[in-house]
Order: structure tokens, then C-alpha cells, then sequence
């Protein structure tokens, strides 16, 4: 048994990657070992023979964090990023089973038909609610309803909430989901007037833009991987973790599996970087109680529809990237992109590509049903809203028995008490977006931010890390296609 590397990370999912990325850039000696033969996790962007370029997982960053655009030029991708169509800009959420414009300027407020004249009133007091007192975890509903009333949260927010998040704003914890509008009311009392200000703060920086790559969003994880060279190993299975002890010094010990073959490796730390149920299997021999939390973390289960038409055939697809469905619509699908109006090539010439959503907690059960019951339901659907006719050229149904982890009321306790469960494992470390942010935006920072906390208690030196692995371990894959 050796000193195999300064930090090993298990899982070469975004988050994963992107503190692996960032601990060599500090000049740790990193390993990262992925079971699956490509890495990416969920996400995944694939060419089709038939021309269609489809995302398995997130079909956009945004570019809201300054470290996002940073990485992207580090890792060579800025010549291939791409931009959403400003065309595209326009959204929509369905009423009446009919397509209705979400208002993007003040003045198309009070013309919307999306809410009634009392609705308007009742949102527009939201600078005279008073806030609530701090300290009590309140759902996104409550606080929505407290604010802006009913009518905003199930037209507006819950459609929202589950295009996003495939949760219900129910369960979800405000503090958690959204502590960014949260903040806005225990700072400025409102969340209108600390828009307002956030906004006229924000004017001197770069613009807030929605944006992939030529390839496809599946062209991040791919370069990080390049970056990273032979530190990444894909097809390692790892089976268990357990501290040892050599000349008194604390260090972690990894059992993996290559090509059936049985290996040893030991670190001095190790980023566990894997959903929450792989964490819990992986961690219950160090920690019953830090496993027993992880368990109890849900996902909600997503699946992606992708249809592809002849343009002649939707009569009625307006120009814009897509609409939301409130549950009181009671639709089977919980939203769908227009892909191929977001971004160019998304489609071949004189064809579109439509990304629907299906299943998330207001419907679990979808998945159970077959490929072509799922395309049946959504082109149904889809009929009255876009004046589709016909049935699709193009067919891609991928599913994810579980997609999206719900930080359901407690979520900020629950992180908590894994931190606290944590101390006595010296230098074990946890990462993923069921702790603290979802979007691929939220991983890649929260990566950065733990590589620099994991590399402060490191000797730093020059990365000459040499795979302890056997030359049989699976190269590495491009999760773009």
C-alpha cells in the first residue's frame, strides 16, 4: 500500500471535476475515479444521426457568477460558446390551455391575462408586507402567498419551482431554494425595492447571459477532463473507505475495483463527490449517522421527451424558448423547451427540436410508463398549444429515476448536521448539488470553494501525479457526441 495522492475524488460528475480542476490549479496532487466509462454525470450532449443535437441533463448555464465565464476561458471552451437567440428570449406559461406571454417588461404588467385585476393588486402591495420574523424555515408557497398572494404562486412560482426543480413549493424550504429573494426581504424589506437596488448595483457588470456550447452543455465536463489528463480514471468502482493510521499520521484508505481486479489507494484527503445515496453506501462504515442523513435526502424523478417536427408542422410555435405548465393546468407535462429557438443547430434545416419535461414530484409515477405511452401523452399534450399536427420524425425519450435533489423545509438544518457529522472524519469532505445549489452554475462554484478549503490544509507542491491505476482502467469518454 502507498502514498498514492494528495486528495482522491470519487465521482467525475460536474461537481467532482470541477473541484478536482481547482485543486490541481492550486498544485495538489489529484485523483479522480468515476465509475461509469464516461464522465459527466447527468450531463450529456449528443449529435443523433439524424442531426438533432439533444441534452441528456441541463440544456444551459448562466453566467451569473464571475467564476463560470473564468473557468470557460481556462478550459479553452470560449470560442465555442454560444449564446441564446435574443429572439428567444420571450417565455410563456400555459392558461386556459392557451399560450400566454410572462410579462418581461413593468408596463406589460397590467395587460397580461396571466392574473386577474385583484391579482395585479395584491402583487403590487408586496412593498407594503411587512416581513416575517427571521429564524422559523418557511416553504416556498407560504412565503410567496405571504408576499404576493395566491394567484402569483400558482402562476407564476409553482410553475416555476417545478420546471426548475421538479418540486413542489409545498415542501421546499425558502431559505434553501431561494436565499438570494430572501435575503432581499431581510435586507430591504421587500423584495421589489431590493430588485430595484440589486439591479442598479449590478449595472457596472458584465451582463447576465444564457449560454451552451456549439457541442452542446456535455462540452464542459468533456474539457475538464482534458485538463485534467490521466488524473481522471473512468470505470473504477469503488466499494469502500476506511481511515488508517501510518507513523501516526491520519489517512484514507480507498478499495476499488478495475476491470474486476482489487486495488488499495490512499490519500491524505478525499472529496466524495457522488449523489447523496452513493455518499450514504460509501460512508457507513466511517459514519452511521452521516450515511443515515444522506438517505434521507429525496430526489425527484425527471424525464426529457425529445420530439423532433417538420417546422410546417407546428403552426402555432411562437418564437420564444418555451412555456411552464401550472399544476392547476392539470397537463401531464411539466413544461417544454423549444430547443431548436434557443440555440442554432439544434435542429436540421426546416425542423424543430421540442425538449419536454414529464414526471418531478407532482407526477412520480410517470416514468413507469413505456416510451411510446410518454410520447403519446406529451404530443397530446402539445396539440392545442402549438397547433401540432402529425406525428414526430424524431423520437429520444432519456429518463432519471432521480434527477433533482429537493431541499425540502429542514434542508439548511440537515446540511448542518452533516457538517457536524463530518468533524470527527479527518479529512473527508463532501460535494454535489444536494447541498447547497442545483443549477451546474451552483456545482462549479461550490467545487472552487471546497478546493480552496480542502488545499489550505495541504502541503502544495508540483503536481506530478502519475496514475497508480493499471494501464486496463477505461480512458476517459466525451460526454459530447
Amino acid at each position: 500500500m502507498t502514498r498514492d495522492s494528495q486528495v482522491i475524488v470519487v465521482g467525475a460528475g460536474i461537481s467532482g471535476l470541477a473541484t478536482a480542476y481547482a485543486l490541481v490549479r492550486k498544485g495538489c496532487r489529484v485523483l479522480v475515479l468515476e465509475q461509469a466509462p464516461r464522465v459527466g454525470g447527468c450531463i450529456r450532449s449528443e449529435r443523433t444521426p439524424e442531426g438533432y443535437l439533444i441534452e441528456h441533463g441541463p440544456n444551459s448555464l448562466l453566467n451569473l457568477n464571475p467564476e463560470v465565464d473564468q473557468l470557460c476561458r481556462e478550459v479553452g471552451l470560449d470560442g465555442d460558446r454560444v449564446d441564446q437567440q435574443s429572439a428567444s428570449r420571450r417565455r410563456y406559461l400555459v392558461k386556459g390551455r392557451t399560450l400566454v406571454p410572462v410579462p418581461s417588461r413593468p408596463y406589460q404588467f397590467p395587460l397580461t391575462s396571466l392574473w386577474s385585476p385583484w391579482g395585479k393588486i395584491r402583487a403590487l402591495a408586496e412593498p407594503f408586507i411587512p416581513p416575517a420574523p427571521s429564524g422559523r424555515d418557511e416553504s416556498v408557497a407560504a412565503f410567496v402567498r405571504r408576499r404576493l398572494g395566491t394567484e402569483m404562486l400558482d402562476y407564476a412560482v409553482e410553475p416555476f419551482v417545478a420546471g426548475l426543480f421538479a418540486g413542489d413549493p409545498e415542501q421546499l424550504s425558502m431559505a434553501s431554494t431561494f436565499p438570494q429573494l430572501l435575503a432581499l426581504e431581510r435586507t430591504y424589506g421587500s423584495l421589489v425595492g431590493g430588485l430595484i437596488r440589486s439591479r442598479w448595483g449590478r449595472r457596472s457588470r458584465a451582463p447576465i447571459r444564457v449560454f451552451s456550447f456549439r457541442g452542446g452543455v456535455g462540452q464542459l465536463p468533456s474539457a475538464l477532463s482534458r485538463a485534467l489528463g490521466d488524473r481522471v480514471r473512468t470505470g473504477v468502482r469503488v466499494n469502500a473507505i476506511r481511515h488508517e493510521s501510518r507513523d501516526g499520521t491520519p489517512r484514507l484508505a480507498v478499495e476499488a475495483e478495475v476491470c474486476g481486479a482489487a486495488q488499495t489507494l490512499v490519500a491524505d484527503r478525499l472529496v466524495v463527490a457522488t449523489p447523496a445515496d452513493v455518499a450514504a453506501r460509501l460512508l457507513h462504515t466511517l459514519s452511521p449517522l452521516l450515511a443515515d442523513q444522506l438517505e434521507q435526502i429525496p430526489y425527484a424523478p425527471v424525464g426529457l421527451v425529445h420530439l423532433g417536427f417538420a417546422r410546417s408542422a407546428c403552426a402555432r410555435l411562437p418564437n420564444g424558448s418555451g412555456c411552464l405548465v401550472p399544476k392547476r393546468e392539470g397537463l401531464p407535462i411539466l413544461g417544454s423547451l423549444w430547443s431548436s429557438n434557443v440555440y442554432p443547430d439544434r435542429a436540421p434545416e426546416g425542423r424543430v427540436l421540442l425538449t419536454n419535461y414529464v414526471g418531478g414530484v407532482r407526477d412520480s409515477d410517470v416514468l413507469k410508463w413505456t416510451d411510446d405511452e410518454l410520447v403519446a401523452l406529451v404530443v397530446d399534450a402539445l396539440r392545442p398549444l402549438i397547433g401540432l399536427t402529425g406525428r414526430p420524425e424524431f423520437v429520444r425519450v432519456v429518463r432519471h429515476p432521480r434527477a433533482i435533489p429537493q431541499y425540502l423545509l429542514g434542508h439548511a438544518a440537515r446540511v448542518e448536521r452533516l457538517d457536524q457529522f463530518l468533524k470527527p472524519l479527518p479529512g473527508v469532505h463532501l460535494i454535489g448539488n444536494y447541498l447547497r445549489g442545483v443549477s451546474v452554475r451552483d456545482c462549479l462554484t461550490q467545487g472552487m470553494l471546497l478546493a480552496g478549503r480542502v488545499a489550505e490544509t495541504l502541503p502544495i507542491g508540483e503536481d506530478g501525479l502519475t496514475s497508480p491505476l493499471s494501464p486496463r482502467g477505461r480512458p476517459v469518454a466525451s460526454s459530447a457526441q
